[in-house]
């Protein structure tokens, strides 16, 4: 993530300077040449290979998570590989469509004739809007995503017949859907076509089936008491929020 906010933090360095020191947005050749020039610094700051070390580094997790030692095996390597090809693809996705609307920011501020600096806000605008924030999601999904793959693999691994266990957070975060399935076994398979949802923070561990499953249920229920009556109290604070406003009172 702070590999992420650093390389946007120079992309927005490099605009500033541009529009202090490059050619005037009035030229009507800037726009084709600012295209140009962003998809070249997009290049150079978020292309390449350097998101694939985080992947490695999000998966070996996963296989120390897993208390399941399985080496180099040919599942994981190939596992890796794709994932870090997917990182590479949705990162070169965000920042696509942030090119083309800092591209669209130029061109209809050059016809309105604004500022170069009401031109360079608006396209840090899209850098940070779209740009960084989509990598950001990218990041958030992927690592987590990693692990639990690597866990996963491990367990099929085995050979044996393992099922996964699903882990919340518990907290006000978990999505309804994910709090139902807190505790729950699930075969490897299914629990693969399960994750990887955008924000997701869930993990599944490899369990031998039938080991202590009164266990996983008390804390499958717990998990979800937990996740339903945080959303509860969250819902409680919005209707609260929305009377007052009603009344022409403070949100405090």
């Amino acid at each position: 993530m702070r590999q992420i906010r650093k390389r946007f933090r120079e992309l927005n360095g490099r605009v500033n300077k541009l529009f202090r020191q490059g050619r005037a947005p009035l030229d009507p050749n800037f726009t084709e040449f600012f295209q140009t020039w962003i998809t070249r610094q997009a290049d150079d700051l978020l292309g390449g290979d350097w998101p694939d070390k985080y992947v490695e580094q999000a998966y070996a997790k996963g296989i120390l998570l897993s208390g399941i030692p399985s080496g180099q095996d040919k599942i994981h390597l190939d596992a890796i590989k794709q994932i870090q090809i997917q990182a590479k693809n949705d990162i070169a996705a965000a920042t696509a469509v942030m090119v083309s609307q800092s591209t669209d920011k130029v061109s209809r501020g050059t016809l309105e004739g604004l500022s170069k600096a009401a031109i360079a806000a608006a396209v840090k605008d899209r850098v940070e809007k779209i740009g960084r924030t989509r990598s950001l999601l990218v990041a958030n999904t992927l690592t987590p995503y990693s692990s639990n793959v690597a866990e996963v693999n491990a367990a099929i691994i085995t050979g044996e017949d393992v099922k996964m266990r699903w882990i919340t957070q518990g907290d006000e975060r978990v999505r309804t859907t994910h709090a139902l399935r807190n505790g729950k076994l699930y075969s490897p398979k299914a629990a693969l076509n399960l994750l990887g949802e955008p924000n997701c923070r869930c993990r599944v561990e490899p369990m031998v089936k039938g080991e202590d499953e009164k266990e996983y249920e008390r804390i499958r229920e717990a998990g979800l008491e937990i996740s339903i009556q945080a959303q509860r109290e969250q819902e409680f604070w919005r209707t609260l929020a929305r009377e007052r406003q009603a009344l022409g009172l403070p949100p405090g």
